[in-house]
């Protein structure tokens, strides 16, 4: 069984796990950090050094990134590429893109709001 623990270093939030197979109780194996939050808000997978907001790294020869809507009424998953401060995918001048699965189909929009002159 895995242990973890959770502690802070220069104001970022680290996850670590150590494998707890053959621990003792009075040694402490050497914990690896699986997920790191740095203070400027960056979010690292498998790294300790996030160069992006999102940085997701293994050693895998099957890297997979997944989401799942776990119910049958749940609104097909999505990845939505956006811009500009506007939250509606969209609803701004600048083209926004999405891609979701539609009855097996891999579905790709591309959207921009219509400008209306003055």
């Amino acid at each position: 069984m895995a242990r973890g623990r959770v502690r802070g270093a220069g104001g970022s939030i680290i996850f670590q796990t150590a494998d707890g197979a053959g621990s003792t109780g009075s040694s402490v194996n050497a914990h690896a950090t699986q997920v790191t939050i740095t203070d400027d808000g960056k979010v690292g997978i498998g790294t300790a050094t996030p160069a992006h907001e999102l940085t997701i790294q293994t050693t895998s020869a099957d890297p997979t990134l997944r989401i799942h809507a776990d119910t049958d009424s749940s609104p097909a998953p999505a990845i939505e590429l956006m811009r500009g401060a506007n939250d509606t995918f969209g609803a701004d001048i600048y083209t926004d893109y999405r891609m979701t699965n539609s009855g097996g189909n891999l579905i790709f929009e591309k959207r921009q709001a219509v400008q209306r002159r003055k």
